[in-house]
């Protein structure tokens, strides 16, 4: 059974799904850094048992500034990064992989 696409829904999705310039695919991988290195540091506050109140005090910003890295509404930088690194007791490791 070969389904075209031409409800309008699943051409939009299609058309949002697609990378068609630099640009597109600078955000995309942005994007995908930004929730890889969240997702880590979710995970290890979890075992930690360690809230987004509690890491915020320990970084020195706000649980809100938080709450809008991981909604993804703020982009990470080194400091934070740095900052979450020593208050999680974490390593993050970083490569080139070709």
């Amino acid at each position: 059974m070969n389904m075209k696409l031409n409800n309008p829904i699943q051409s939009r999705a299609k058309s949002l799904l697609s990378i068609d310039t630099p640009e597109e695919r600078h955000e995309l991988e942005k994007t995908r850094l930004h929730f890889a290195f969240l997702s880590g540091i979710e995970r290890s506050m979890e075992a930690q048992n360690i809230s987004r109140e509690e890491l915020a005090q320990r970084i020195g910003t706000s649980t809100g500034y938080l709450t809008e890295l991981f909604r993804g509404t703020k982009s990470l930088n080194f400091d934070i990064l740095a900052k979450m690194n020593i208050a999680l007791n974490v390593d993050f490791r970083v490569e080139v992989v070709e």
